[in-house]
């Protein structure tokens, strides 16, 4: 079976370090060792099987391979390019988020 490199952008590093700190300082240190590696076991499976979570919805006039899979209440957003995947977002689905393709690269 393939596998393909992962690449995190910057933003979406960014945005993934504050979420865990967030989580770490409203709720528990546990709680946020939790959230972290449940992303990372989703991309680690996403490594042999990019396409395994479903289009994302927003993205879906693009002509990218924008795809998500959700842990709690956040959202992750990847590009499959075929040759890698690309993490390009995160972000808490209880807040109201409006954003392009733009906004991910």
């Amino acid at each position: 079976m393939q596998e393909y490199d992962i690449a995190w952008n910057e933003r979406a590093g960014q945005q993934f370090k504050r979420i865990f700190e967030d989580i770490k300082y409203y709720y528990s240190e546990k709680a946020a060792i939790k959230f972290r590696n449940t992303v990372r076991s989703r991309i680690e499976k996403i490594r042999t099987l990019p396409e395994l979570f479903p289009r994302e919805i927003v993205l879906l006039d693009c002509e990218e391979n924008y795809r998500s899979f959700h842990v709690n209440h956040y959202k992750v957003i990847y590009e499959f390019t075929g040759k890698e995947i690309i993490i390009v977002m995160i972000y808490s689905m209880k807040r109201s988020i409006d954003f392009s393709k733009e906004d991910l690269i």
